[in-house]
């Protein structure tokens, strides 16, 4: 069972240096450039540094982000906040709304896109190709006083292909 716990939540704002270059695979950088401060649109942090790296042995440049920051400018657990959002029965409609109501300024289809990426994420997780499915079942939980459904598909070799 994946639990959240949002307000634990934290987004670095230091860049992590590249380890190897995707390039040549050496390990020997050069910093390149000033380190810059990146917008973000996010729940606690407004800015991060970013800073580019210059490889000593091919010189194929890279932008070193903080973990959890990505090239567009919402921080993944940003993004994990729309598509857990959407899980508990929000429309694009309504997350826009909710965020707006916070102080967020999220077009509906921001979240949709949110949404498709951390889909794209879970599928790559899943066992490829068809799968020979033997049981499924559900059962209902109470979550913070409300009865929510769970369901659970067990495949053929017992491993579990799905949990919604």
């Amino acid at each position: 069972m994946l639990i959240l716990n949002l307000a634990k939540q934290r987004v670095p704002t230091q860049p992590i240096a590249p380890e190897r270059c995707s390039g040549c695979g050496s390990q020997t950088w050069q910093k390149w450039g000033g380190q810059r401060q990146k917008p973000l649109i996010d729940a606690r942090v407004k800015a991060v540094a970013t800073r580019r790296y210059r490889c000593v042995a091919c010189g194929k440049t890279t932008t070193a982000r903080p973990l959890g920051v990505g090239r567009g400018r919402r921080s993944q657990p940003f993004t994990a906040l729309l598509g857990m959002m959407y899980a508990l029965g929000l429309s694009h409609r309504g997350i826009e709304a909710i965020a707006g109501l916070l102080g967020y300024s999220v077009d509906h289809v921001t979240s949709w896109r949110a949404v498709q990426r951390l889909g794209r994420a879970v599928r790559r997780r899943l066992p490829a190709g068809r799968v020979r499915i033997v049981a499924v079942d559900e059962t209902w939980l109470r979550v913070r006083g409300k009865s929510r459904p769970v369901g659970v598909v067990v495949g053929r070799d017992g491993r579990r292909v799905g949990l919604q």
